[in-house]
């Protein structure tokens, strides 16, 4: 008879909770649901330490109430649906830290799944500080965010809705767009156009591209951002509204360009196992800025600039595909740079890229050769005999 044995290293090793100090001692948990919310506190806050709430405005309002008089100074939820946002809202707006939980990371307790112990284990997990916070803007890129993605929605329907009503489709869209232009006036001014003002237009170009219901969307743009997004080659209006409106304009968010373009998903995602790579595929976002980019870089292919060139090497290099996910990459990375730093975007042409790029190639040769002990000279072209 054989016996099996027992791998050591597949030996699961538990946590015990209980031996972990508390990050949030004042921390709240809810279990979002279309109905009602389940919340809970610090069993040593009321009698009662788990309680249900309706999800209308008076019972999110009670709901508040109670975390203030327990104490309570954080709150953790699940992305669940839709649900979350008039809670969200309403505990923000009465002074309590919220913290939106991918529910992918948390993980549900073992045995019979109920809502009462998934609010229960949301609320312990915060209290030890092991949930991280997902990523929400601020509340005016937000109402600019939900007027770009309706627009969005509408210009998807419209191969159906014109069927039935194009003229009341096209009025719609003009609502939309006023309404655009309206929230973008609203934001606070960084830069004065009248001491400096919008640089010229990428070559090729004219402002009248740029008008919507008379107003200058670029010149609006820059004025709000501060820099000239639209600078950046396959870089157009609409794609600097998308990407403001999704992550804003405080970039402290990200420690640096790779943590940006990594939660973007524009990055490769590299999966390492006893020292070997198995996989660097990009993860799976979704990220209407990452899509964004993707159809900005599509413009590249016959540009005549340095991002046009490294698209089209990339494309020779790793396929249509992945050149396109690298060339966002490197859109990413400069967005981020102008974001941070407010640095005024150089455009870089073909000629220059490529001789760059050859320079580089020749210093790799060399380095190559020096270390099996050649010496890499330049071949001198001879002059031309004359007949």
């Amino acid at each position: 008879m054989k016996t099996k044995l027992q791998d050591p290293k597949k030996k699961k090793t538990k946590i015990n909770l209980d031996s972990l100090a508390l990050i949030e001692p004042n921390a709240a948990g809810i279990d979002i649901a279309h109905r009602e919310h389940w919340c809970a506190v610090p069993s040593d806050r009321c009698q009662k330490p788990v309680r249900p709430f309706g999800t209308f405005t008076e019972d999110l309002e009670k709901m508040a109430d109670w975390f203030q008089e327990c104490g309570i100074k954080t709150v953790a939820m699940e992305s669940t649906g839709v649900y979350w946002i008039p809670a969200f809202q309403v505990l923000e707006r009465r002074g309590f830290e919220v913290r939106l939980v991918n529910a992918r990371h948390v993980k549900n307790v073992s045995g019979r799944k109920s809502d009462v112990l998934d609010c229960q284990w949301i609320q312990r997990l915060h209290s030890y500080g092991l949930l991280n916070a997902s990523f929400r803007p601020a509340d005016q890129m937000c109402v600019l965010r939900s007027y770009l993605r309706y627009r969005d929605e509408l210009v998807c329907a419209r191969s159906v809705q014109c069927q039935h009503q194009q003229k009341a489709l096209q009025q719609m869209n003009v609502l939309c767009d006023e309404q655009i232009i309206g929230q973008l006036a609203q934001l606070p001014s960084r830069v004065d156009l009248k001491d400096k003002p919008v640089p010229p237009s990428k070559p090729g170009r004219s402002r009248l591209m740029d008008m919507v219901a008379g107003t200058d969307l670029r010149e609006e743009l820059y004025r709000c951002v501060g820099v000239d997004l639209t600078a950046i080659e396959g870089v157009g209006v609409l794609t600097a509204q998308v990407v403001i409106s999704e992550i804003g304009l405080d970039m402290s968010r990200w420690r640096s360009e790779k943590h940006f373009a990594s939660w973007l998903g524009l990055s490769p995602d590299n999966r390492i196992s006893g020292g070997k790579v198995l996989t660097s595929h990009t993860r799976h976002v979704l990220s209407p800025v990452a899509d964004a980019l993707r159809i900005a870089v599509t413009s590249l292919q016959n540009s005549k600039t340095a991002l046009g060139a490294f698209y089209r090497r990339m494309r020779a290099k790793l396929g249509a595909i992945s050149a396109v996910t690298a060339t966002a990459h490197k859109l990413a990375r400069i967005i981020y740079r102008l974001l941070k730093h407010g640095e005024l975007y150089v455009r870089q042409g073909m000629e220059d890229y490529e001789r760059k790029y050859r320079e580089r190639l020749l210093h790799n040769l060399k380095k190559t050769a020096a270390t099996f002990g050649f010496d890499l000279t330049q071949k001198q072209q001879l002059p031309q005999s004359v007949s």
